[in-house]
């Protein structure tokens, strides 16, 4: 529930960005969707209390950390930015395991209460600290967290900072400017997808099995992960793969996948989410903005084609994509003619291209940032280059994929990004498992369904016992034909 705005601390009232209507519609529905907690492993002679002053220092700076949610009683959800909030900040006890800092604090926020986020300090050794970032996804996407890691330096050194040179106002104008533009790009979208009747298949998603046999390691409401990670000299080959291709890492990236669920599903059109960054050159500053600026948009690779052809294509629609982050999911879903609880995509990619470690002050260094996250699509693949290594992550829920079979997953992607690297042939794109991946798509006539036609909606448990969960069917009504 929503709770009386105090008008002496109101600063401004801003409207949503598409995919922040969407996060809040999701961390409504599931209040365990969309929380992001990092951890930053710092070596040095931190001084806890002089770091939490830095941290306070930038919720000050950035309007959105001092952000609540409305959402009753409005036609649109809207920021609520306070002029002063208090942070919720700790330093753990010795005798608190980090594993116990971290469940605790990553327990669902109340998007009417301001702020959502927290931060907690823990000692793990000698010189040796773990400090916890949790907050909720709706308020910063990894751009921002960047920006924010840096300034973190800055603060804690003592260093004046300038003001940020772009605001997050300015970005909310900017996609409201360009509403009248949103059904030209929802029917350029319509016209890749084509004929277009369910998501693309992913290899090994247990509910196009019979319940009978949707068993394993399976646990509910949880998500998991797998991960690889290259060194340096896969990083320059990929870099040179995009400078032969004269595309952008995240075009190879998105061809990998297409090539990935091609290959497994047999269909010549793959349809997945991909997420842009959603930063103007038109919005002044948009590259210092602190807040989620990203959408997530379908993007439709059509195969086969020769590799040159192939990445191309991709580089084409990618940055079509980018530049019109502004569309809302709901606006390409009526013009594909669907019901609004119908996905377009049941996976999604990421390219992150953010800093992993960072220095604090002399002698104190961020070793390394964790990221954990629980995405609201079953499968999440991310990409991070960075520090001369590339990380690729695959993100999953559990209640759909077992771990075993993801590890062949982003196996076969691996293979598919390197061959891109050095194929011209696309019938040359081998990929490991691929006859196991193409058993792993195949339907299921008992788990058929037609896209067109909704299932009902999935309820956790615990979203019903949560008082910020709660949310008028007016309100659901209306966002499923936005968001």
């Amino acid at each position: 529930m929503t709770h009386p705005i105090d008008h002496d601390n109101l600063e401004e009232l801003l409207p949503l960005a598409p995919m922040q209507e969407a996060m809040l519609f999701a961390g409504l529905k599931d209040p365990r969707a969309y929380i992001q907690q990092l951890q930053f492993h710092v070596v040095g002679a931190l001084d806890p209390e002089r770091l939490i002053r830095a941290f306070e220092l930038l919720v000050s700076r950035h309007a959105i950390l001092r952000a609540s949610f409305l959402w009753e009683g409005v036609d649109a959800p809207l920021h609520v930015i306070h002029r002063h909030v208090q942070v919720p900040v700790r330093i753990a006890p010795a005798e608190e395991a980090l594993a116990k800092v971290l469940e605790a604090e990553r327990r669902a926020f109340d998007f009417a209460v301001a702020p959502l986020l927290r931060l907690a300090v823990k000692e793990t050794d000698r010189d040796r600290w773990t400090v916890v970032f949790t907050h909720a996804h709706i308020l910063l996407d990894g751009w921002s967290t960047a920006i924010l890691v840096s300034e973190l330096s800055e603060a804690y050194r003592g260093n004046a900072m300038p003001e940020p040179a772009g605001h997050l106002r300015d970005h909310l104008a900017w996609i409201q400017q360009h509403e009248s533009d949103v059904p030209n790009v929802a029917r350029t979208i319509k016209g890749w997808m084509g004929d277009w009747g369910a998501p693309t298949s992913i290899p090994y998603d247990r509910l196009r099995a019979p319940v009978s046999e949707r068993q394993g390691d399976l646990r509910d409401g949880l998500h998991g992960s797998v991960r690889r990670v290259w060194g340096n000299e896969l990083l320059e080959a990929f870099k040179r793969a995009a400078k032969k291709h004269r595309v952008t890492l995240a075009a190879l990236v998105a061809a990998a996948w297409g090539v990935v669920l091609h290959k497994a599903s047999r269909e010549e059109r793959v349809v997945f989410g991909l997420t842009c960054a959603g930063r103007s050159p038109d919005v002044p500053g948009a590259e210092t903005i602190v807040g989620n600026l990203i959408q997530t948009l379908p993007l439709v690779v059509e195969m086969p084609l020769p590799v040159s052809e192939l990445v191309s294509q991709v580089q084409e629609r990618v940055s079509s994509l980018q530049e019109h982050a502004f569309v809302p999911l709901g606006a390409i879903r009526s013009a594909v003619g669907l019901d609004a609880r119908v996905p377009l995509f049941d996976s999604i990619v990421v390219v992150e291209n953010f800093p992993r470690t960072a220095t604090l002050a002399d002698g104190i260094t961020v070793a390394s940032i964790d990221t954990l996250e629980r995405p609201d699509v079953p499968l999440a693949l991310i990409v991070a280059p960075s520090d001369g290594t590339v990380e690729l992550r695959l993100l999953f829920d559990r209640e759909r994929f077992v771990d075993g079979d993801l590890e062949v997953l982003l196996g076969a992607f691996e293979c598919a990004l390197k061959g891109l690297f050095e194929e011209e042939n696309f019938d040359a794109l081998k990929l490991t498992s691929e006859k196991e991946l193409a058993d792993g798509c195949a339907p299921d006539a008992e788990a058929h369904v037609d896209a067109r036609t909704p299932t009902p909606a999935r309820t956790p448990s615990d979203a019903r016992t949560l008082p910020h969960a709660s949310v008028s069917n007016e309100s659901l009504t209306a966002w499923f034909a936005r968001v």
